[in-house]
């Protein structure tokens, strides 16, 4: 069999439950990439480097998909418009779902059934966890 490209997780794959990578994976992904086998990893994070370094992979794949680079280039961007973000959550809402929002790396949760009724998303949400 000829691998071309190994693609790996991250939370609960290539790292342990305490973030770390052990020296048997890194070892391993070196030698992947020695042979000529492009490593990748997947995640829904926005930032990894403090967990996945830059210099152990040929590329990732971020944000559930939205994004996805080649190395250090930008490859795929998809991200939702806002216009279309606040057509979702008020549809949520007027259904009764509860809804949570990521901007960056801060966590929104809706207050009340009224979101997005005057276009003012965020005033009527409350900050549940920022991840910075």
């Amino acid at each position: 069999m000829n691998i071309k490209m190994i693609v790996l997780d991250l939370d609960g794959t290539l790292l342990r439950d305490d973030k770390s990578v052990s020296e048997y994976t890194i070892d391993t992904l070196k030698k992947c990439r020695e042979k000529g086998i492009k490593v990748i990893f997947a995640t829904v994070r926005s930032t990894t480097d403090n967990v996945a370094p830059p210099e152990w992979f040929d590329g990732c794949v971020k944000k559930s998909g939205a994004v996805a680079y080649d190395g250090s280039r930008l490859v795929y961007k998809r991200v939702m418009p806002t216009d279309s973000v606040r057509a979702l959550l008020f549809a949520c809402s007027q259904a009764g779902i509860k809804q949570s929002l990521k901007i960056a790396m801060t966590v929104y949760i809706t207050l009340t059934s009224m979101l997005l009724k005057h276009g003012r998303t965020l005033q009527i949400t409350k900050k549940l966890i920022s991840l910075k």
